[in-house]
Parts: structure tokens; C-alpha cells; sequence
């Protein structure tokens, strides 16, 4: 691939960013190589540092935009599969997407921020998300819920999700996944919350 030499240019910047990723993706934050990523991204080291102040700051790049819209989508992802009148068959496909379409960062973020200042980000948003979903759960049946088992729900919806965008499916097959799960946690959640009332 042939990158510009224009300095400052786009399609140089963007190379980085796409390179570093695949590095970051594969090695870690911590063990990914500068010169790595120059090297594939056929640039000098001396042209990422036109763009990124450090390895830290590329990092960042990748990643920080998705970090603050991620916890906003899942939480309104929640709220929506706690209605009781959302039909179980609709999935938010503006999440979907954007899931898809951020696949790298949200890896990055989920597995390979060791290091960074992202360190532990999913464990905080999953960590939020289960005190939505004990709130909501407690509200739907009018009793107290036990927050283990909404951090084992959450656990179980998050990894799914995980799963689906660590895997080259197609856009199809992971809106069929990602549905096929709403429809079995939406039945299993109305199951629990009969139980939880009758008690």
C-alpha cells in the first residue's frame, strides 16, 4: 500500500491509525512497537510523531471517542431491553452498528488497554451497568434484587457481545446473533422478574 508523503496528509495519519491498531490488537498496548507500526504503516518514526505525541497519545486516538459513545449506547441498549412493552424482536440496530463498526477500539478497550489510562474501562462500564440493571430489575418486581446476580447478567450480555465483534461475522450474521440473544435474555429476564415477584 502506498502511503502519501505529503506531510501532514490524511491518508498517512489514517495509515497509522489503521496499522496501530492491527498491533495494538495483536501484542498489547504494553508490548506493541512503535517502529512496528511505522514500519507496516510504511512511515518514519518521525512522521508518527507529527501526529501523535507518544505511543499513549496514538493509543488514545484509537480509542477514546468510542470509549465515551460505547457506555452511552449500552446504557440506552438497557434501559430498552428492560421496557416492558419493547418487543423482544427489535434490536437496537444503531448499537449494532456501531459495535461493528468500531470493533478494533472496543477490543482494545476490553482486552488490550493494559498500561493506559483504559486500564479497566470495561470493568467500569460493566461495573455501571449492573447498578442500572439492579435499579431497573428492582423497579420492574418491587423488591430488592441481589447485585450478584445482576453483575452475572451483565457478565453474560457483555462477553456475548464481545464474542460476536472478536469474530469476522458479516453484518447479517451478527445482527441475526445479536437478535437471537435479545429474544433469549428478554425471555429469561420477564422468567426471572415473575419469579422475583411471586416470591
Amino acid at each position: 500500500m502506498e502511503v502519501s508523503t505529503v506531510k501532514g496528509s490524511p491518508e498517512r495519519k489514517n495509515a497509522i491509525l489503521r496499522c496501530a491498531g492491527e498491533e495494538f490488537l495483536k501484542k498489547g498496548y504494553a508490548q506493541a512497537s512503535l517502529r512496528e507500526i511505522c514500519a507496516k504503516a510504511e512511515v518514519t518514526t518521525g512522521a508518527l510523531y507529527f501526529y501523535f505525541k507518544s505511543k499513549a497519545d496514538l493509543f488514545d486516538t484509537l480509542v477514546r471517542d468510542v470509549a465515551i459513545m460505547l457506555q452511552a449506547l449500552l446504557e440506552a441498549q438497557l434501559y430498552k431491553y428492560l421496557e416492558p412493552e419493547h418487543s423482544h424482536t427489535t434490536i437496537d440496530v444503531e448499537l449494532i452498528d456501531y459495535l461493528l463498526d468500531n470493533r478494533i477500539p472496543i477490543l482494545l478497550l476490553g482486552t488490550k488497554a493494559k498500561g493506559t489510562k483504559y486500564e479497566g474501562y470495561m470493568r467500569r462500564i460493566e461495573d455501571q451497568l449492573v447498578t442500572s440493571l439492579q435499579s431497573m430489575m428492582e423497579n420492574r418486581c418491587g423488591r430488592p434484587v441481589d447485585r450478584e446476580l445482576a453483575r452475572i447478567i451483565m457478565t453474560m450480555r457483555v462477553t456475548a457481545y464481545e464474542t460476536i465483534i472478536s469474530r469476522p461475522y458479516t453484518r447479517e450474521e451478527a445482527l441475526d446473533l445479536f437478535n437471537n440473544i435479545l429474544i433469549y435474555g428478554r425471555a429469561g429476564m420477564n422468567c426471572l422478574l415473575d419469579s422475583l415477584m411471586s416470591e
